[in-house]
């Protein structure tokens, strides 16, 4: 495949090629210390939930969202 082949991304206006979109949003694949602290936090957050666990499940929500931010940053920022 060729750079003229590669499929066009139409957005705000203007088209953009697929091979400048990976240059604006690179991500990486985030430490596995942050990937297992991620998966804890939203476990945590599924079980204050679904049972009472004192001093959790008022958080029970929070727990997740940190969770998924915590993934998300491992993802966006190179070596977090």
């Amino acid at each position: 495949m060729t750079f003229n082949d590669m499929p066009n991304v139409k957005g705000a206006g203007e088209v953009i090629q697929i091979t400048q979109l990976e240059d604006i949003m690179k991500l990486s694949e985030p430490k596995q210390i942050t990937f297992w602290i991620a998966v804890i936090l939203a476990v945590l957050g599924i079980l204050a939930e679904l049972l009472t666990i004192p001093g959790l499940s008022g958080f029970a929500f929070w727990l997740v969202v940190i969770g998924f931010i915590v993934l998300f940053l491992g993802n966006i920022l190179k070596g977090f």
